[in-house]
């Protein structure tokens, strides 16, 4: 079994259907200053029109195996250095 750290090291905050911004029940800028607090990435992403879907899962899974060869011990350090 392959060990790629606790949640914390690969958790980020993905807001979908931001395509659908008239029904927006949270800020953006308030969920930016919540993921900045808790250290972990914050993308807005809607399947339906194709929008940061792939890019928010290949950002997680690239902290999930930088965490797993000994990299960045943070979300936002990894973050800050391959974003």
């Amino acid at each position: 079994m392959v060990n790629f750290g606790t949640f914390a090291d690969s958790a980020g905050i993905i807001g979908n259907k931001c395509d659908l911004l008239n029904e927006r029940k949270v800020g953006q800028d308030e969920v930016q200053k919540f993921a900045s607090k808790i250290g972990v990435p914050y993308f807005e992403a809607s399947a339906k029109s194709r929008i940061n879907v792939v890019e928010a899962f290949e950002a997680v899974l690239r902290l999930m195996i930088n965490h797993r060869k000994g990299g960045a011990t943070t979300t936002s350090t990894y973050l800050n250095a391959h974003l």
